[in-house]
């Protein structure tokens, strides 16, 4: 989406979201649901709520009756909010009803995000990625973050990224997902210092404060101790089937259920091929925007205080094998009127060219792209 008022372009909408007569009905009742009333259930007039799993559905949710989604009527004049991760599987259902997307139904995030933002003067956001080292203990062909074409991978500098950390917290209330990654995380010499300084200032900002790693290396007693006090979630990339790591893998994971750290396996024998740079995608002006619209990376990146919207991109300039493009990240160092509604926008997609450039080269995620490729698949031809 093109800006046509920066930091302005969600001001009639938030106006009806924070109206006193504005009604609202929630699609989902479990928990995500249940954080969203305890968030802002006294302010905002919640009528009823529905639940497509029928052993939910004639049980109460704050005195209200849960019932079945097919009750929702756009003509009622009330906003219809998706409690649930399933998004993408209720938005074409609530459009075959006549619902409009961000106009009679919304995202519960897009809905907060715009809600606390004007009500509370409070930024949301989703999700974050840092990649603090592009050295990997694996050479995966098709790897998302580029890692086989670094060629003299290093590490971020410490001070550098705290400094990064204070300046979005600085401007960001809350964040849904922190994540540090790589290349592999556990390589990165400091890490322990990061999470003890991102964790000790910005923990009570944030609700998932994840590390992303390969399963290859097992962290030290500090790296526990700290993944323990401060609840950071492991989240483990078993490759195991393309490469022979079995062993560490469990020795990782009985090390984290001593130390009482929560965990959880991701193993998939399919990556999405993003096709860049190998298999590049390859559209027209007039079809940018709309595939960009429709792909919408939930994945932002930080990096030489910028958010870039795609941290894949992130990764490709870092690598030096795409070219740096100002419309295609947030300055946080950049002094801006309005500057928390106009990265809330730039999160939301607006831009001044109305799309990513990565967008015209890269294939997209699974939301418009059905390519796939064997996950881990390894290159013995590339120096990691």
């Amino acid at each position: 989406m093109k800006w046509i008022n920066q930091g302005h372009e969600f001001d009639k909408t938030a106006a009806v979201l924070c109206g006193k007569e504005t009604r609202y009905y929630i699609w989902g009742t479990a928990n995500i649901a249940q954080s969203l009333i305890s968030l802002c259930g006294k302010e905002i007039n919640i009528i009823g709520a529905v639940d497509s799993d029928t052993t939910r559905q004639g049980k109460c949710i704050c005195g209200m009756v849960i019932e079945d989604p097919e009750i929702l009527d756009p003509k009622s004049g009330y906003i219809a909010l998706v409690t649930t991760s399933a998004f993408n599987e209720i938005k074409p259902r609530l459009i075959g009803k006549g619902f409009q997307e961000n106009i009679n139904f919304f995202d519960y995030f897009v809905f907060t995000q715009i809600y606390q933002l004007y009500k509370h003067d409070k930024l949301y956001s989703r999700r974050l990625d840092i990649a603090l080292t592009e050295r990997c203990t694996l050479k995966c062909r098709k790897c998302n973050m580029f890692m086989p074409y670094f060629r003299n991978p290093g590490d971020l500098d410490k001070d550098d990224v705290l400094k990064q950390i204070d300046q979005y917290f600085s401007m960001v209330e809350y964040l849904e997902s922190f994540n540090l990654l790589g290349g592999e995380p556990l390589l990165y010499t400091p890490l322990a210092e990061i999470i003890n300084y991102t964790a000790s200032k910005y923990r009570d900002h944030i609700d998932h404060f994840k590390i992303f790693t390969n399963g290859t290396l097992l962290p030290g007693e500090e790296l526990l101790e700290l993944f323990h006090k401060y609840s950071v979630e492991i989240q483990i990339s078993d490759y195991t089937e393309a490469v022979p790591y079995q062993k560490r893998l469990q020795e990782l994971k009985d090390l984290l259920e001593k130390a009482n750290v929560s965990y959880y396996v991701l193993k998939s024998s399919l990556w999405g091929d993003f096709g860049f740079p190998e298999n590049c995608n390859s559209i027209s002006d007039t079809q940018w925007i709309p595939f960009f619209d429709a792909c919408r990376a939930s994945f932002r990146g930080l990096y030489k205080n910028r958010v870039y919207f795609c941290h894949l991109e992130t990764s490709a300039v870092r690598a030096g094998i795409y070219e740096d493009r100002p419309n295609d990240y947030f300055d946080l160092g950049k002094e801006l009127k309005n500057k928390k509604k106009s990265f809330l926008e730039f999160d939301q997609g607006y831009s001044r060219d109305g799309a990513v450039s990565f967008c015209r080269l890269c294939r997209g995620c699974d939301t418009v792209n059905p390519l796939t490729v064997e996950a881990a698949e390894q290159m013995e031809d590339r120096n990691v």
